[in-house]
């Protein structure tokens, strides 16, 4: 069976000694200033290699790990920007194709938009360092894994259940994205192998496993998480205990429940599918409420109040100018006409009036922006990774009754300004026109978060639809939805 080298310089830091990972791993940790209505839970440092039994002398040095974790996610190269805003937003051609193709050039540079991933730039620059940013995160992961049970006892109250559930977690997360990119869906898969799945933080390869398979252990591992953090399922912005609050940019046991949701549903398992995204929305709103055009007006363009799991990006408000603002850049650009067949409701929708600016310089998209926050406003610089209004849609999808199913895209509809009375309610839906206003709800609701390309590419669309009658739907066979895995991976270098 052919393998993966899970410890290639793609996935870890390259040793002197390999052995040495067995008993003084290098931890390499980066570390995040939160914003004030976070308390702040980690003290800033600078990046730090510690020896591993110093790193994990006190359940402080595990929360660092951890909160180190979560940096290297926002990235640019990954969660913070190309895995949400950028590529992923690019390749479901969520932008004006010339402009797509400039910013993306080794990838998008045709007139049709090759998605040449073969291309070695697109490799290099794009495709190689999101399967080694996610893999070094994992074996970091792993190597917190492996240390934890045997210090169980420096933990103070519930903290073991809450790293421990929460490194599950975020190994599944990160596998479960690993799968959607480089692998086709399971519709299609078959029982070829794709990708491995890493539990060990050692030299030795993993194997390569089908998607099926793949599933499997993500389910396994967010089983686990789930009966770890059911400890605590409190949602906090604020706590005595710095690593209890700001839930939410951190993978908590809503993460576990609408992930589990979104694998389901991903993998056709529609009743499971509906059973865990029912029990997210039962939390609201204990746990969860709905944004208020109120909130989105004072700054809460990304709807921090219904985020199931969220990054703090650092560096948001320079990655995002050289994006979408920066008039001496090449920016990722929308037209009018294109934003007017998204969104149907124009002057109601506050999903259109709130994250869209027109100027002389033409459309800015707001949702990211920074313009008007400080720093330490509780919705600066938030990445949502799962959001309760996917939740909605997800139940919607798989409910077997149509007046059930048309329910729930109504609540969130209400809740973006679109339903004002009983006149503005989608009623009398058969399944294909539900289908259609799920599809109208992704377009609106996940601009700026990489959700929309995986959300054809679970569905089979044949075509990538364009923009504007203009830009050309791109046909999508798998090789266009497939991220090919790097040479020295395929070649176990």
């Amino acid at each position: 069976m052919a393998k993966i080298n899970t410890t290639s310089p793609l996935l870890h830091r390259r040793q002197k000694n390999p052995q040495q990972l067995f008993g003084m791993a290098v931890v390499c940790i980066l570390f995040l200033t939160l914003c004030a209505a976070c308390s702040k839970w980690l003290d800033v440092r600078p990046v730090t290699e510690v020896p591993e039994e110093t790193m994990y002398a006190s359940e402080q040095g595990f929360f660092e790990v951890l909160s180190g974790t979560y940096v290297q996610m926002g990235r640019p190269q990954l969660y913070g920007k190309e895995l949400t805003f950028g590529l992923l937003d690019a390749l479901a051609q969520r932008y004006t194709a010339g402009s797509a193709r400039q910013m993306y050039t080794v990838i998008m540079g045709t007139p049709t938009g090759a998605y040449d991933y073969e291309a070695q730039g697109s490799r290099a620059t794009y495709i190689d360092p999101v399967w080694q940013g996610l893999y070094r995160i994992i074996g970091n992961t792993n190597n917190l894994l492996a240390n934890i049970d045997q210090r169980k006892g420096i933990f103070s109250e519930n903290h073991y259940n809450n790293v421990k559930g929460q490194a599950l977690g975020l190994r599944a997360f990160l596998h479960f994205d690993l799968l959607r990119l480089f692998a086709p869906s399971p519709q299609t898969a078959g029982e070829q192998t794709f990708i491995p799945y890493v539990r060990t933080y050692d030299p030795v390869s993993s194997p390569k496993l089908t998607v099926t398979s793949t599933i499997a252990n993500c389910l396994q591992d967010l089983d686990e998480a789930q009966r770890l953090l059911a400890v605590d399922k409190d949602m906090r912005e604020n706590a005595a205990d710095r690593f209890l609050t700001f839930t939410r940019n951190r993978f908590n046991y809503y993460a576990v429940l609408g992930l589990k949701a979104r694998i389901y549903m991903y993998n056709g398992q529609l009743d499971s599918a509906y059973s865990y995204a029912r029990k997210v929305i039962e939390a609201v709103p204990a746990q969860f409420r709905f944004t208020t055009k109120e909130r989105v007006v004072n700054g809460d363009r990304t709807f921090v109040s219904e985020h199931l799991f969220s990054l703090r990006i650092q560096n948001m408000r320079n990655i995002y100018n050289d994006v979408f603002a920066n008039a001496g850049f090449i920016r990722l650009t929308v037209t009018e006409s294109a934003l007017q067949r998204i969104y149907e409701e124009k002057t109601a929708d506050f999903r259109y009036i709130d994250h869209w600016r027109s100027s002389g310089a033409g459309i800015s998209f707001m949702k990211l922006s920074q313009d008007g926050l400080a720093d330490t406003s509780r919705f600066a610089a938030q990445m949502p990774l799962l959001r309760l209004s996917e939740m909605y849609y997800i139940a919607a999808e798989s409910s077997t009754n149509i007046d059930s199913a048309t329910y729930f895209l109504n609540q969130v509809r209400a809740h973006r300004g679109m339903v004002t009375g009983p006149q503005d309610e989608l009623r009398g839906l058969n399944q294909q026109q539900l289908a259609q206003e799920v599809q109208k709800e992704y377009l609106k609701e996940f601009y700026g978060e990489g959700q929309l390309f995986y959300f054809y590419k679970r569905l089979g669309y044949p075509f990538i639809p364009g923009l504007t009658p203009d830009d050309a739907s791109i046909p999508a066979t798998s090789s266009v939805y497939t991220w090919p895995i790097p040479f020295a991976e395929l070649q176990g270098r």
